[in-house]
């Protein structure tokens, strides 16, 4: 194929289609390998693939409700098949996540309960304390906020703790919002400045923000409108450094509900009128739009300026209607139902109500339902107005009820908690006391054992002084045996002395003088007279190469004492008559200064030799053998190496000779090593710091 023709075949267009084939294969079998098999399909997998598998799965992107549950649902049971450790709660975190954010409360508490069980087996407080939490918020989302209570509470108290103050704050500040939603304003209150306190050291601005919200919301509702306006200004300054802009709207909606309170409209107008200037806020946040629009339309109205009225009222309406904020478009109505009133519309503002009433009944928005029947008890209509009264003072008086009842429910969950603690302190002190008791016991135990302990050591001591006493016996007589063979040598040096000096000199002397008679004589006879006298200067000079001879060996260091006792060890272990006669050489590092080694060292070294020369004897069978004493790294090093059968280490550990030499070498805080193995042999090295 000629190059034109190539570039015809692979032109530009035809790499690019071909490049778009290759991509959308792939793309296919991607998509074929992650929708790989059904739900039974997947059983091919270990498990944890197969929760992986279907956690990813849920996380895409073009997958529906249905089916994202149900992934997540097949990743749970895949997870029961996991070992309960680390592992399995990870992945049980990551289900629990999923269905919270799907809304899955059921799926969500049952998994959360799962995590509390495994935590509680493996003594994880933390993780306990996390799923406290977590039941909380199952329990809030569900309306049942006694329960809600009841577990950040026990969540707190075990945060708080464990140090985890900025977990502990978290959770005192949801009871405190749920305390200020069940009308308990002075615990609500209590509650809030400790989560502050508990949130303070982790600088967290948002939960403290929060938490300053919470107070100025109470003390709106106590009317102390002074309060409430200091703690929303703190709150404001907090989340401008945050640069929350959605947030800091919430705080100018809060203080403008304070001045509202407080009945000063146009401060309150002010306010709102901030908030919806912040840039962006319809889109950002229409629920928040719409609230600071129907509070301006409302404070206005009370201010008197209804010249925008009622539409500045029904533009919320028409946005709250759009977006489904329902509790916002009862408020809206109620609003409307008492502009309506004012204006004389008694038909409109009848029609707003019983509109604000059809919405809050079903949802059980109590506050909204009793003002609603409050503009209703006051309509022109008896029958009508009898009836909504009768229903409020009903509804009014069942939510006192409940209300009083949610307030001594958290006092009782208190109370009873604090009973508990009291009582597990009670328990506690009796088992310090108990421990106290088990601690005196072991104490007398060890005084009893340490008595007995050193009876044994004073046994103990009195045998080493013993066996001190013994070696430095045998160093005496060793010594004395040494200071005999220096005798022995200097008398021999005393005979060697005299005999040169009045053997060999005085002939010598005599010799010369005869020799020097005869210098100037030449005869026969003086010739024959020299020959004479050189025969004689021959014997004399073999009687020196004798006396020569004698003296080869008496020239020795100061180490000489010690090193020759060694030495004559080994000339009596080759003179014996053994069934294998053996040869052993020593070797002596000439470095080691043995006049400055204590007595005790010397004398532990020599048994040490005299009995690894013993048991060489009666079982190594060894024909050669080297005994060397050397420097090595400024420790003194024995070695005792022989080239006999060998023996198992393990098995002769306990013996009595090694055992002898075990406890010499430990007196003198040394390290032994022992070397050896069936038919090569055995090297034993001593090494001790000195």
């Amino acid at each position: 194929m000629t190059k034109s023709r190539l570039h015809k075949f692979f032109s530009p267009a035809k790499i690019v289609m071909l490049l778009v084939a290759v991509v959308l294969l792939i793309s296919v079998n991607s998509k074929r390998l992650m929708s790989y098999g059904t739900f039974g399909d997947y059983e091919r997998y270990p498990a944890l693939d197969s929760v992986d598998v279907y956690l990813n799965r849920f996380s895409e992107m073009d997958v529906s409700l249905d089916r994202k549950i149900a992934y997540l649902s097949e990743a749970y049971r895949y997870t029961k098949q996991l070992k309960k450790d680390t592992v399995r709660t990870a992945k049980l975190k990551e289900l629990r996540d999923a269905y919270r954010a799907l809304n899955q409360l059921e799926s969500y508490r049952a998994v959360n309960d799962d995590i509390r069980v495994f935590a509680e087996d493996m003594g994880d407080s933390l993780e306990i304390a996390n799923t406290y939490s977590n039941s909380g918020f199952y329990y809030l989302r569900k309306g049942k906020i006694d329960s809600a209570y009841n577990n950040y509470f026990l969540a707190q108290r075990m945060f708080e703790r464990m140090d985890s103050l900025q977990k502990a704050g978290k959770s005192m500040l949801t009871m405190a919002i749920i305390q200020k939603n069940a009308k308990d304003y002075l615990g609500g209150e209590a509650s809030s400045v400790a989560a502050i306190e508990l949130l303070k050291p982790s600088n967290d601005l948002k939960s403290l923000t929060s938490a300053y919200t919470n107070l100025g919301l109470i003390s709106t509702e106590l009317g102390r409108y002074d309060m409430a306006l200091e703690y929303h200004d703190m709150a404001l300054d907090g989340r401008k450094k945050m640069k929350d802009k959605a947030l800091e709207v919430s705080s100018l909606n809060n203080i403008g509900f304070a001045h509202f309170s407080n009945q000063q409209y146009d401060k309150a107008i002010s306010f709102y009128q901030q908030g919806l200037a912040y840039d962006s806020l319809f889109y950002i946040r229409p629920h928040t739009y719409a609230r600071l629009l129907d509070n301006l339309a409302f404070a206005k109205f009370k201010s008197g300026e209804t010249d925008e009225l009622p539409d500045l009222f029904l533009r919320p309406l028409f946005i709250r209607d759009s977006i489904g904020d329902r509790l916002g478009a009862v408020t809206s109505h109620i609003h409307l139902s008492e502009y309506y009133k004012s204006v004389d519309s008694t038909s409109l503002s009848r029609e707003q109500a019983l509109a604000a009433l059809n919405i809050a009944k079903p949802r059980q928005y109590h506050r909204e339902i009793l003002e609603a029947l409050s503009i209703l008890s006051e309509s022109d209509n008896e029958t009508t107005a009898l009836k909504s009264s009768r229903e409020y003072m009903h509804i009014s008086d069942s939510l006192q009820q409940v209300e009083r009842g949610f307030r001594e429910q958290f006092a009782r969950i208190r109370f009873e908690t604090d009973s508990i603690e009291i009582e597990n302190t009670k328990v506690t002190k009796q088992n310090r006391r108990l421990f106290i008791g088990l601690l005196g016991l072991l104490a007398l135990f060890l005084l009893v054992y340490i008595f007995i302990q050193r009876k044994l050591n004073g046994n103990e001591l009195k045998f080493r002084e013993s066996q001190q006493k013994s070696n430095e016996e045998i160093y005496n007589l060793m010594l004395a045996q040494q200071l005999k063979l220096e005798e022995g040598k200097r008398l021999e040096k005393r005979r060697f002395s005299e005999e040169l000096h009045d053997g060999v000199l005085g002939r010598l002397f005599g010799t010369r003088l005869s020799l020097d008679s005869l210098n100037n004589k030449h005869d026969d006879k003086t010739v024959e007279t020299r020959l004479k006298y050189i025969e004689e200067l021959k014997s004399i000079e073999q009687e020196i190469r004798q006396i020569s001879h004698g003296l080869e060996s008496t020239t020795f260091s100061e180490d000489v004492l010690f090193t020759e006792v060694i030495e004559q060890l080994i000339e009596i272990q080759n003179a014996l008559d053994t069934e294998t006669p053996n040869q052993f050489q020593f070797v002596n590092d000439y470095d080691i200064q043995w006049e400055k080694m204590p007595n005790n060292i010397k004398v532990h070294l020599y048994r040490i030799i005299q009995e690894a020369l013993q048991n060489i004897n009666k079982h190594a069978y060894a024909a050669h053998g080297i005994v060397r004493l050397k420097i090595e790294d400024e420790d003194i090093v024995l070695q005792i190496e022989d080239d006999g059968i060998g023996m198992e280490v393990n098995k002769v550990k306990k013996g009595i000779g090694l055992k002898n030499i075990r406890s010499r070498v430990e007196q003198m805080r040394g390290n032994l090593k022992v070397e050896s193995k069936k038919g090569n042999g055995t090297i034993i090295t001593v090494r001790i710091n000195y």
